[in-house]
């Protein structure tokens, strides 16, 4: 049914829309039509010059002005009913980004990827996949029997810290979106997904460099480690802060 509306009003939507709020008008203004003998009696409304016992008003105020005011309100009332309803189903619909989390919508029309701003999220025809922007801690252990092995054959222990996030464009959010899914929203996952690139690049840097070279360079090591996971990460549309 998707691939239908797609196909029938994937190209007519601007259209589509205007239809709509077309028929909201007309569906208001319909009461009006009817109404116009009792707008003419208003606009051209006179005294009898008799008062109304109860409230001091004449009496043409009730036959020629009552009749279009009390339509008028009840037109008003009902207008706001519709409006109040409108409003409501907008933001229902309309989804917006956050600084924290953008989202990439899909199905009608494509996809959408939306950083700072917003859309609407059609029920059915739409889905939306939300993508955590903030940077996410991911600490890696090798120790003991799991320690890193350096050229000279030589075990090392090594605490490392890594500071992750979605880079900020849309093709990287949209990459991490159909390669991570909702885990950015769930460090454990991520981390879990995540831990065996780190580990691949502490290793692969470490058997390149001696014990000696280790301890002298740490700058050098942690560039070249940096550089080693940013390859793995860029297929997941991730960088790596520090």
């Amino acid at each position: 049914y998707v691939e239908r509306f797609h196909e029938v009003f994937g190209r007519r939507l601007r259209l589509v829309r205007y239809l709509v709020a077309l028929l909201f008008a007309i569906l208001l203004a319909i009461p009006a039509i009817g109404r116009w003998q009792q707008w003419l009696l208003f606009r051209n409304s006179q005294d009898f010059g008799v008062a109304d016992a109860e409230f001091g008003n004449d009496v043409g105020f009730y036959v020629f002005q009552l009749p279009f005011l009390t339509f008028l309100l009840d037109w008003m009332f009902a207008a706001v009913i519709v409006v109040f309803i409108d409003y409501w189903v907008m933001q229902w619909l309309y989804r917006r980004s956050t600084k924290e989390v953008a989202f990439v919508r899909t199905g009608l029309q494509g996809e959408k990827v939306v950083i700072d701003g917003g859309a609407f999220v059609w029920p059915i025809i739409h889905d939306i996949t939300p993508v955590n922007m903030n940077s996410l801690q991911l600490a890696v252990t090798r120790e003991r029997d799991d320690a890193l092995i350096t050229k000279d054959r030589m075990r090392v222990d090594v605490d490392a810290e890594f500071y992750v996030r979605v880079a900020q464009s849309k093709d990287a959010v949209s990459l991490a979106a159909a390669t991570l899914g909702r885990r950015t929203l769930e460090p454990e996952r991520l981390h879990s997904l995540l831990n065996g690139k780190f580990i691949s690049a502490l290793r692969t840097v470490a058997s390149e460099m001696t014990m000696e070279e280790l301890h002298e360079n740490r700058n050098a090591y942690v560039a070249r480690v940096l550089d080693a996971a940013q390859v793995g990460l860029d297929k997941n549309g991730l960088e790596l802060e520090s």
